[in-house]
Order: C-alpha cells, then structure tokens, then sequence
C-alpha cells in the first residue's frame, strides 16, 4: 500500500472547507456589486443596440409662465410686510381680481375694471383669480441716495414700480398692469415679475396702403392699415419698443423710406391637405413689411398693421397659424446690429442684437382664428439680446 498516493481524512476535510469558503465569498462580492451598480442611478437603462447606459431623456415640465393683464379701478390689492433682501425690504402683496369674458389682445377690449385674463385667451373657471407677489417697498432708494430727483405719481409706478406706488396707480379705471406668473394650482398665481401694461389703440385711417414687397409663391403681398372694415376678420401686428433705443433709418438711403418698414410679418400655417407631400408642409399666407412712421405710446415707440384676407389670399379657420416678426436682411440689412438715431441707447451693445419677440424671448406666436372671433392681434415688443454662438 503506498501511504504517499492517499490523502488523510482530515487534510482532505481542511481542503473542502476552504474551496467552499471561497466559492461562496465569490458569490457574496458578485452579489454586492451587482446591488451596488444597480443603485447608482435608476434612470440609466441599456439597449441591446450599444450595451451602453443612456441616461433618460424625458425631463420634469416646469411650470408654464403666462402674462395676466389687468385693468385698474377695481382690484383688491393687500400690502403686508415681508423681509428685508440685500438691505432692500419687500412687502407681500395680494391681489384678488374678475375675469374678463375674452382675451385682452393688445387693445384690452374685453377688460372692464377690476378684471384680468391673458393676452390670448380668457381665463377658466378652474383657474385662480387670486394673485401672490413680492414687491419691493420702495424702488428709488438708489436714486435717493444719490441725490437724483424721485419720480412722482404715474411716472414712478412705471419707471419705478414698488409697494407704495403700484396701488394707488392701479386704483385708476384707465391704468392697466401686466402680471407674469405660473398658477400654483393652489388658489393663486405666484407672481415673478411685473410691469406696467398700455393698451394699443386701433385707429382707422380712411384709406389703405400697398406695401411694395416681392411677390413669391403666388402670394400677393397685402398689408392694410386698419380700417374699420378690416377688423371684422383679419390679424392686427404690432412692434414696441423703448424710445431710448432710437429709431430706424435706412442704411442705404433710399427714397421714401419710413421707419416702420424694417419690420418684416410672416404669416404661416401648416398644410392640411391629403395631396401627396402637402400634408404638415409649411404655407406662408402672407409676408409684407410693416410701414409708416412709429407712433409715441407713452415711453414707447410703436408700429402696427393689420393684415385682412382678400381674392388672393385666405385666413383659414380652427387651424394653427403662425406669425412671426423680425428684419429682412435682404431689403434692410444691417437693421438688427447697426446704429439708429436718437435715444440714449440706439446702438446694441458689443456681442448683441436687435430681437422681436414677447416678455424678453425672441419667439413667434400662435393663434387660431374661429368663425366666432376672425380678428385676433398680436403684440410684439423689440429689445436687445446676446448674438447667437457660432459653432467651433
């Protein structure tokens, strides 16, 4: 018997133990990494295309900002004490309103006193008609301290708007006030900002005005002022901005040359045809320059138009169309970045331009006509904004 070849009992034992002591610390690690990779993050999925971690790219909506426009003369506004912010103190101030039966626009035709709704639309039953906002007590601090005269009465509630001003101005059936704003979904808006609001009066010369332009598209190129006729169906454009941002000139000096031309209106829809490549296609209804010279509406500069169908041009119905407002760079170029006349500030800054759009966003916007309501109007305002990056 070879007592080499044959391995005691108790050695062979020892053996077991300790293959099965390793088999199983294996196990344990790998089950402790597998738990610990698992909780980094939840959201990461793999597909069997790439085997690599995508993160999820649906993000949480925020809340939807809107713009509430109000009428003096009947607003309950309450003034309570806040807190002090960077030696500033705030107050809190609620405002309880009416709803107005129809959208504001830019006329503010269907505000009565004390009423608010949106520019677009009225406000619905389930929507609050109460308003939160934190304001501070007083705006002209700065210029008190430094010895500049303070603004009184009207002119400070819109240069200044502060606590003790804006109630008292707001107690006028003649003034009117924009409050920008998501709903809480618990019984009121939450105020972000606010500004003073001018209604546009919409005048009705007694002829209208042919708007040269280029004629593409078979899309005849008709910009009407607005006559009284014109409103019954139609969409009413206009373009403000600050005086201090000066005036427009023509930088080739051409003839008869009015300031408002450099404003360009697009109108587009998207094709709702069943002909082959037609469908969600995108159809320019109209494009014609704003003209005229600007009117003054208080400390802004203003051009308006108003665009009514006619033999050659349609307004379709429930149906989404898109009007959007900027400079035509082929018949003006150098509109958006070069010097004006006038005003304190009428050449952008380094690294900005001139934009159109709404509550400081250079956007289009959306409506629909019904045949209920076949006039709407659309309110742009103009300002400067940073160039857009250019790529590497």
């Amino acid at each position: 018997m070879n007592h080499h070849a044959a391995m005691p009992r108790s050695k062979f034992k020892n053996t077991i133990r300790i293959i099965f002591r390793m088999t199983l610390l294996t196990l344990i690690t790998t089950m402790f990494v597998s738990f610990a990779t698992g909780q980094i993050n939840r959201r990461v999925t793999t597909t069997t295309e790439t085997q690599r971690a995508q993160a999820n790219p649906t993000p949480e909506p925020g809340p939807q900002l809107l713009e509430l426009r109000c009428r003096g003369g009947g607003l309950q506004i309450n003034v309570a004490r806040g807190e002090m912010k960077q030696n500033d103190l705030y107050m809190n101030m609620t405002v309880h309103f009416q709803r107005a039966a129809d959208a504001a626009g830019i006329s503010g035709q269907s505000l009565a006193p004390g009423q608010c709704t949106l520019p677009d639309r009225a406000l619905s039953p389930a929507e609050p008609t109460e308003m939160r906002a934190e304001v501070i007590n007083f705006g002209q601090r700065n210029r008190q301290m430094h010895g500049d005269p303070v603004y009184k009465g009207d002119e400070a509630a819109e240069k200044y708007p502060d606590a003790l001003n804006i109630p008292p101005y707001l107690a006028n059936a003649n003034h009117y006030w924009s409050f920008f704003g998501f709903n809480t979904f618990d019984g009121y808006f939450r105020i972000t900002n606010l500004r003073y609001w001018r209604p546009v009066t919409i005048r009705s010369p007694s002829k209208s005005i042919q708007t040269p332009g280029r004629e593409t598209s078979g899309v005849r190129k008709t910009q009407r002022s607005a006559r009284a006729s014109d409103l019954l169906m139609g969409i009413y454009v206009s373009v403000r901005w600050k005086k201090e941002l000066g005036l427009p000139q023509d930088p080739q000096g051409r003839p008869g040359f009015q300031p408002c031309n450099v404003f360009h209106v697009v109108i587009t829809t998207q094709d709702t045809g069943t002909g082959a490549g037609t469908f969600g296609a995108t159809r320019t209804l109209a494009s014609f320059d704003l003209s005229g010279n600007p009117r003054e509406d208080g400390l802004y500069y203003l051009c308006s138009g108003n665009f009514s169908p006619d033999d050659q041009t349609t307004l379709p119905h429930d149906q989404l169309i898109l009007v959007t407002t900027g400079f035509d760079n082929n018949r003006w170029p150098g509109a958006a970045t070069q010097a004006w006349s006038g005003g304190s500030s009428a050449t952008p800054p380094a690294g900005k331009e001139r934009v159109i759009g709404m509550n400081g966003v250079a956007t289009n916007y959306g409506l629909k006509l019904t045949d209920s309501q076949p006039h709407q109007t659309v309110g742009f305002e103009m300002f400067y904004a940073s160039l857009p990056s250019q790529p590497h």
